[in-house]
């Protein structure tokens, strides 16, 4: 599984931040209480975990806190977690299209560094209407890039029987 990019790991550490904000503001009316110290706590300490598996750009680990976030210590408040959630859906999402290159170079952070593609040589034209249209029935082909017929096939069909 490939590292997470800049706007990805970008899009982590502001999660992580809101969630840290949200867990203390959702609870703060409620501080006199010692459950509430705690949810604050555990909303804290989901976000490092999100801060954390961002900083070491590992893909897999945030979508995990992420759905963790989804899921936190939100109580009635369970809109809080949605955005969380699509985070981690659009990590687990973008995954799979990733290509994995084995002879690849990498660069510091992770990801795949690919050279420029070769320019491709431009295409020919077919002539208009029915194959060999344009040309006289006797002239052979002389523009130069002509196809090679395929190879005759090995497979051997019997004749059919007559009945």
């Amino acid at each position: 599984m490939r590292n997470m990019d800049d706007r990805e790991q970008r899009y982590a550490y502001l999660a992580a931040a809101v969630a840290a904000v949200a867990s203390v503001s959702l609870w703060a009316p409620a501080f006199d209480e010692p459950a509430a110290w705690a949810l604050a706590g555990i909303g804290l300490v989901m976000a490092a975990l999100l801060a954390v598996a961002a900083r070491r750009r590992s893909r897999l680990f945030s979508g995990l806190a992420a759905v963790l976030l989804a899921f936190g210590p939100w109580a009635y408040a369970w809109v809080i977690g949605l955005p969380y959630m699509i985070l981690a859906g659009w990590l687990a999402l973008k995954s799979p299209r990733l290509k994995v290159d084995v002879d690849a170079e990498v660069d510091e952070h992770g990801n795949i560094v690919r050279p420029a593609r070769p320019a491709r040589r431009p295409r020919r034209s077919r002539p208009k209407g029915r194959l060999g249209a344009g040309r006289g029935e006797d002239e052979p082909d002389t523009s130069g890039g002509g196809r090679k017929p395929p190879p005759a096939s090995r497979r051997y069909t019997p004749p059919r029987r007559k009945p």
